[in-house]
């Protein structure tokens, strides 16, 4: 996604929480990605989404850090990812902004390997996979739960500032792009796109 300051914007309990969704996904992976030493092979992983729960913060914290300072580096400079995912932020601040978002997050063998959240305006915000887990499936669960979620908010339309990094998985969900755009963030300068998803007739 994008800097927070540009307007955006990745161990659970085994209690029981509501509107958890429950998915069996045949992937080529291991439980943990496997490293170079150990061959890859299939497993049927049960990817959960649930809502956060207060006490995850610090968690969410670190995969939004891993994910910008890995995966985004592949489209953004070292310095854009260094004022996006700088190494200190205000713990205060970014619980109280976990707490607003309440974000989903995606669960898998009792690991968090991605969040994403949903504001009732309609605006999708902090959408990221752990960078250990790009091209799992852990992107589709937080979309399809986005998806519910708007259904069950009776929204006509999702709009996120989305970066250059995922704007081709957004537009393979039926996003387009209102406009590219500009963004600043402690005098860094950010490319990004607006887009947006129509829903009043789906």
């Amino acid at each position: 996604m994008l800097p927070d300051s540009a307007s955006h914007g990745l161990p659970p309990s085994r209690l029981a929480y509501p509107n958890r969704r429950r998915r069996r996904v045949l992937i080529t992976t291991s439980a943990t990605p496997p490293d170079h030493e150990h061959p890859q092979r299939q497993n049927v992983l049960s990817f959960q989404t649930r809502r956060y729960v207060p006490g995850e913060e610090e968690l969410l914290r670190q995969l939004f850090y891993n994910t910008i300072r890995n995966v985004n580096r592949r489209d953004y400079t070292l310095e854009q990812v260094q004022t996006w995912a700088p190494d200190s932020i205000d713990p205060e601040q970014w619980n109280s902004r976990i707490k607003t978002m309440n974000p989903f997050v995606c669960v898998t063998d009792e690991q968090i390997v991605g969040y994403a959240a949903l504001l009732e305006s309609g605006y999708v915000d902090h959408f990221y996979v752990h960078h250990l887990w790009q091209s799992r499936g852990v992107g589709r669960e937080l979309m399809h739960a986005i998806l519910d979620e708007a259904t069950n908010l009776d929204l006509n339309e999702l709009t996120s500032d989305v970066s250059i990094t995922a704007r081709p998985f957004f537009e393979r969900y039926g996003f387009q792009v209102v406009t590219p755009q500009q963004v600043v963030k402690d005098g860094v300068v950010f490319d990004n796109f607006k887009m947006h998803r129509l829903l009043s007739e789906e």
